[in-house]
């Protein structure tokens, strides 16, 4: 293995923008006979056989992906498309970890261990042990020019070696790439993150509810990246899922089937749409319940591929920094004017829920989740009439998106052009509800309106592919969060690093 595509730590995209093609060409009849089996068994009603389903499948397959990807994306003003190559934030990096000019930073260890097999054969194991986390520092990633987008060097690092793509000096290669130069990632212990991500780290963690900062052998207190840098190094299972042990057998990918991501963190199988190089969705297909549906309302061809889409997940690669219109397909189904949910609803039975004022109504739906709210809402129409009204469904999101499990459909301070392009979509959804608010009028943000329909908002968040791969990111930084917690609380999970002399 000579080099491959380096992903995020967090988002699992690579930095030219994750998979170019639904499936590679040479396995379309393999994927079309396999898609067309689940169909049969989802929708045994469709009119044709296993061969006829297939082969619509198959075209739809064939067809070149790098035409067709934007087929079925609204095309966004100011914004050159919606994958994840079309936007810094996540076509970037920060790199997170040791350099020294030209010297190793790690030191080599030999331990002689007892072969359990063997009473009267010890061995020597070999392990690289790292710096801790005391000194790090946080160098933006910069890719080589003439280089393809695969990995990165950090800025005033080494120069580009055209010949293998690194520098063999152990200390100044600064990535998590592997290849035949660098043995294995275990000598490697620095972290690349999207900078986006970076950045939603920093402020989705709530920090404030996690144990005080841990405290280095000096006595001095780690940063937030330090922390972050000895989070990723101490775990029990390394970067790609394996233990440095014996340099001579440790395998190049993890049973999750990558190198740069972490074995305790769900990342939904987007990570083992890494093989060598990101360039396929499909390991990360479910179901085939929208191209069925496609399929029986007749659709063909290039019809096809919004719904292809959907089932292998694509969305998991949309750049995160776009929100919802109201104007896009579907979203007007979602919005209700100013006035019309305020009218009277129609006499219902008086029920004692219906009865509690607002106030105690927010103390109770603070104490369950977003889907069980829903599941209240929708036992009977004056409850539905009451709890989706916007004096009660509006100031119930907006609370749960400024302080709750709904914060990621906020904007990030410092990601860039994320504050403009969300309150853009904000005085979309707050004329297409009738509210007066002028931007350049008004002396509040457009979320702040006691217009802004942050209800319809939110559920349109939920199904905008942009805002669902926000919130699938927002879902693995709680898991770092987690891991932040244990970290603080407990140590290291294993012991890597360098000991003080």
């Amino acid at each position: 293995m000579g080099c491959h595509d380096e992903i995020c730590l967090v988002c699992a995209i690579s930095p030219a923008g994750g998979p170019h093609s639904l499936i590679h060409h040479s396995n379309v009849a393999q994927e079309s006979a396999k898609l067309a089996e689940e169909i049969l068994a989802l929708r045994p009603d469709l009119q044709m056989d296993a061969t006829g389903i297939a082969s619509i499948v198959a075209v739809a397959l064939e067809l070149d992906w790098d035409e067709c990807r934007d087929v079925g994306l609204p095309k966004i003003e100011g914004a050159e498309g919606l994958w994840a190559g079309h936007w810094d934030g996540l076509s970037r990096a920060v790199l997170v970890g040791h350099w020294n000019e030209g010297e190793c930073v790690n030191e080599w260890e030999e331990l002689l261990v007892d072969d359990p097999d063997d009473e009267d054969s010890p061995y020597y194991e070999h392990r690289f042990r790292f710096p801790t986390g005391l000194d790090v520092a946080v160098l933006p990633g910069v890719i080589p020019e003439g280089c393809e987008p695969c990995f990165y060097f950090a800025e005033k690092g080494p120069t580009f070696d055209a010949n293998y793509g690194q520098k063999s000096t152990l200390g100044t290669f600064l990535t998590n790439y592997i290849g035949v130069y660098n043995k294995v990632m275990e000598e490697n212990p620095n972290v690349t993150l999207s900078t986006c991500c970076f950045d939603y780290l920093l402020h989705w963690i709530d920090f404030e509810r996690l144990p005080p900062p841990r405290i280095s052998p000096s006595g001095n207190a780690l940063s937030l990246p330090g922390e972050l840098y000895e989070i990723v190094n101490s775990r029990l299972k390394h970067k790609g899922g394996v233990q440095p042990v014996d340099l001579c057998f440790l395998e190049l990918t993890s049973p999750r089937g990558t190198v740069d991501s972490l074995p305790c963190i769900n990342y939904d199988d987007i990570d083992i749409t890494l093989d060598q190089y990101q360039s396929h969705f499909e390991c990360a297909r479910r179901g085939v319940e929208n191209v069925a549906q496609a399929i029986s309302s007749g659709l063909r061809g290039v019809d096809l591929i919004p719904a292809l889409r959907q089932d292998y997940r694509c969305w998991a690669f949309m750049r995160t920094d776009i929100w919802p219109l109201p104007s896009m397909a579907g979203m007007d189904k979602l919005v209700y004017t100013v006035h019309s949910m305020k009218e009277t609803p129609s006499p219902q039975p008086k029920r004692q829920l219906d009865d509690l004022p607002n106030d105690i109504l927010f103390e109770i739906f603070d104490q369950i989740s977003i889907p069980s709210f829903l599941a209240l809402a929708s036992t009977c129409r004056s409850l539905r009439a009451r709890l989706l009204s916007p004096d009660v469904a509006d100031p119930y999101f907006k609370h749960l998106v400024y302080t709750g499990q709904l914060r990621w459909i906020l904007p990030v301070p410092g990601v860039p052009e994320e504050d403009e392009h969300a309150e853009d979509a904000a005085v979309h959804w707050l004329a297409h509800v009738g509210s007066s608010y002028s931007k350049d009028e008004a002396d509040t943000a457009p979320f702040d309106s006691p217009d802004f329909p942050y209800y319809q908002f939110a559920r349109a968040c939920h199904l905008w592919d942009c805002t669902r791969n926000r919130r699938r990111i927002w879902g693995i930084v709680k898991q770092f969060e987690v891991l932040w917690h244990n970290y603080r609380l407990h140590g290291w999970e294993v012991d890597r690093f360098i000991r003080d002399k």
